[in-house]
């Protein structure tokens, strides 16, 4: 039995990573493609583009922690979550 409470532990402290970092990232990554893009397309002023895009990440953020903590495939949240931060720092650099 102490197994499976270090397993759900562990599993716990992962979900809780994913839904951290990956929810920064995935929240990050929208406001600056939602900055950028919605001026270009929309024919927006660069400042309703950053609001909006600012704005939307709260919810971006939401959505990746409700999918971290409701998914029963953890691996594939791992992957994405780590995906999203190589796209942001490459993007960076």
């Amino acid at each position: 039995m102490k197994t499976t409470g270090s397993r759900s532990g562990r599993e716990l402290l992962l979900r809780l990573l994913v839904a951290a970092l990956g929810g920064y990232a995935w929240a990050a990554l929208a406001a600056v493609t939602l900055s950028w893009g919605l001026p270009w397309c929309c024919g927006w002023s660069r400042a309703q583009g950053v609001l909006t895009g600012s704005l939307s990440s709260v919810v971006f953020y939401l959505l990746a922690v409700v999918w971290a903590f409701s998914t029963h495939r953890l691996h594939l949240a791992l992957l994405i979550s780590a995906l999203l931060w190589g796209v942001m720092l490459g993007w960076v650099n």
